[in-house]
């Protein structure tokens, strides 16, 4: 009897283990099926549903604040995997091709791979993983990202008197609907850089609820050129190129959407790839601060002011074959760059100019005749300068050399070309402001001239004479090698004017030049037999 009872118990296990495994069997294939089926069987909203939504706060574009807002009545006219559009109800329906090409490129194109290197969608409030992408009647731009719709209505309200939809919403203009595909590909990187780098309702910064307009519009720009273009594709032309017109536009006070699209560009191509977007997006600093932080997290030994003077080189250069394309832009190529000032005669008087903080003027000096020249320079010693000179053939556009130009502490630099017509026939002096504190609209003022130092690169006096030390602010030694009959000593400065004369039938004696301004000046040395000339420089 045992032994039949403890059968049965066997045997009861059994059925009860079977059974289990039989429940677990149909639960992972349930499992399977469900994620088969596509996500719209399972979305919140279907095709042909009403919503109404707000219009755009502009709480972060001051041209446009004060708008008032309208409420907008809206039909889904397609749900996509990732995404619903929405249509003003005052709107006409589009062709469905249109709408079914924008939803394919949407699903299966901008959200994995703008995803994969900016993070993911944001859902903030609604519980929807779906993006909205609501086509609306507005004159005023054709594409917005709102970062208020990311906020509770309460908390917007209170802080701006405005309302939010509280959903993730790409905002389209009817009247731009042709350009759907890159225009949601533009706001689609505003709203993934957002999640990565906002404060929505911050403790300790209560005043700054996103990063600054030129890095933010950097990473909508790049995201629309990745999603739209192949960027790995080689000597694309752009004949848009912002300092193909005017290269002197402030990079940090955003006003040109293609400057901060080669800005991002090049910081890609130069300084870490995806190692630079995914330090950047996801620092909480803003604008420079937060540049120079994601170069050193990435283990750059360069800070944003000096990337900003190698991307000005570049921008004037373009050229793969000079120092393997430290100077070049693999992606794109562009029409020529913008010239400020240009000179071929000499010397060139004292010349005022200005430049706008994180902005670049070129101005150029040629000659196709040796013309042993150097240039002084001096910017506002209250602000911040970045300076380099690129010497290049005139005729055939070989680069000959670029040179990173040292200045004092009062931004004074005296800068030699004493090879102009001869090992290179043109030399352009690329001014870079790097000064934050500039407010938008102020400019940096810097003046510059040459010197003609003719006779003094082209023969040796070595030999005879030595004067030291060379630059000196105060007394200045010449030393002749051999005796020699009086010699007459004149100073010249930069217009030709005398500063300076003696005469001199010593070996060695000095001169007291502190009471001289900053610059050139050519030292000649006269007697019956012979004439001198040696450059001297004051500091």
């Amino acid at each position: 009897m045992k032994n039949i009872t403890a059968k049965i118990i066997i045997l009861r296990n059994f059925v009860e283990k079977f059974k289990a495994m039989q429940i677990r069997k149909i639960f992972f294939i349930l499992l399977i099926i469900y994620g088969m089926l596509p996500s719209t069987l399972f979305s919140q909203i279907n095709q042909g549903d009403t919503m109404s939504f707000w219009s755009v706060t502009y709480v972060d574009w001051p041209p446009l604040a004060g708008t008032p807002q309208r409420r907008i009545h809206a039909t889904c006219d397609r749900v996509g995997t990732h995404c619903y559009v929405f249509r003003e109800n005052s709107l006409s329906p589009y062709l469905s091709a249109d709408l079914d090409t924008l939803v394919h490129r949407f699903d299966t194109q901008f959200v994995p791979k703008l995803t994969s290197v900016y993070g993911p969608i944001p859902n903030a409030l609604d519980n929807d993983t779906h993006v909205f992408i609501l086509v609306i009647d507005e004159p005023n731009w054709c594409g917005y990202f709102d970062p208020a719709q990311q906020m509770t209505d309460n908390f917007v309200f209170s802080k701006w008197a405005s309302h939010s939809s509280e959903h993730e919403i790409i905002y389209v203009a009817g009247n731009c609907f042709n350009d759907a595909p890159f225009i949601c590909a533009h706001e689609f990187g505003h709203m993934l850089h957002w999640l990565q780098d906002h404060s929505p309702e911050p403790i300790v910064n209560p005043t700054h609820y996103w990063e600054d307009a030129w890095i933010d519009e950097g990473f909508s720009t790049f995201a629309s050129i990745y999603l739209t273009e192949n960027i790995f594709e080689a000597d694309v032309l752009d004949d848009q190129a912002f300092f193909a017109t005017d290269a002197d536009i402030p990079l940090i006070y955003f006003s040109n959407y293609n400057q901060v699209k080669l800005w991002s560009m090049f910081m890609f191509e130069h300084y870490g790839g995806w190692n630079y977007i995914s330090a950047l997006i996801s620092n909480q600093l803003n604008g420079i601060a937060g540049m120079n932080s994601s170069m050193l997290q990435i283990g750059l030994s360069e800070n944003m002011d000096d990337a900003f003077l190698h991307w000005s080189i570049t921008n004037y250069l373009d050229d793969a074959t000079f120092e393997g394309g430290k100077y070049a832009y693999m992606h794109y190529n562009f029409p020529a760059c913008a010239i400020t000032a240009s000179y071929t005669a000499y010397p060139t008087g004292v010349c005022n100019q200005s430049v706008n903080p994180y902005g670049t003027d070129y101005i150029t000096f040629s000659s196709s005749t040796p013309t042993p020249t150097a240039i002084t320079f001096d910017g506002d010693s209250n602000s911040k300068f970045r300076l380099a000179l690129i010497k290049m053939d005139l005729s055939s556009n070989v680069v000959n050399g670029v040179e990173y130009i040292a200045m004092d502490s009062h931004n004074h630099a005296v800068i030699s070309v004493d090879s102009l017509g001869m090992a290179y026939n043109k030399a352009v002096l690329v001014v870079c402001n790097v000064d934050s504190a500039l407010h938008e609209g102020v400019k940096a003022n810097y003046s510059y001239y040459t010197t003609n130092i003719t006779g003094i690169a082209t023969t040796d006096n070595s030999q005879e004479i030595k004067i030291y030390p060379n630059p000196t602010n105060t007394i200045l030694t010449v030393s002749y090698n051999s005796s020699h009959e009086e010699d007459t000593i004149t100073i010249f400065d930069v217009l030709g004017n005398k500063v300076y004369q003696s005469l001199s039938s010593s070996n060695r004696f000095t001169i007291d030049i502190s009471t001289l301004k900053k610059g050139i000046y050519t030292l000649e040395s006269v007697n019956s037999h012979r004439t001198i000339y040696e450059k001297i420089i004051k500091e």
